[in-house]
């Protein structure tokens, strides 16, 4: 991360994940090629991976489809 420009950034929720029992939240920086990671055990910002995962918990499962195939339309 750019520590000196981090006031700048607009950083965008990318992901969350669990890994080796820590919750990880990922955000993209916007226009930036710098992602920033939190984790759940951060006490700053630890409310906010809470709260993002409460709602990954809420979210519907989808069943995945496969077998489509994409066709080119033809105009006439």
């Amino acid at each position: 991360m750019h520590r000196d420009l981090e006031n700048g950034h607009c950083f965008l929720f990318d992901k969350i994940k669990t890994e080796r029992g820590n919750v990880n939240a990922r955000f993209k920086a916007a226009e930036f090629p710098c992602p920033a990671e939190l984790t759940g055990t951060e006490s700053e910002m630890g409310n906010l991976v809470s709260q993002l995962r409460a709602y990954k918990s809420q979210d519907p499962e989808l069943e995945l489809l496969s077998g489509f195939a994409l066709k080119e339309q033809t105009h006439d």
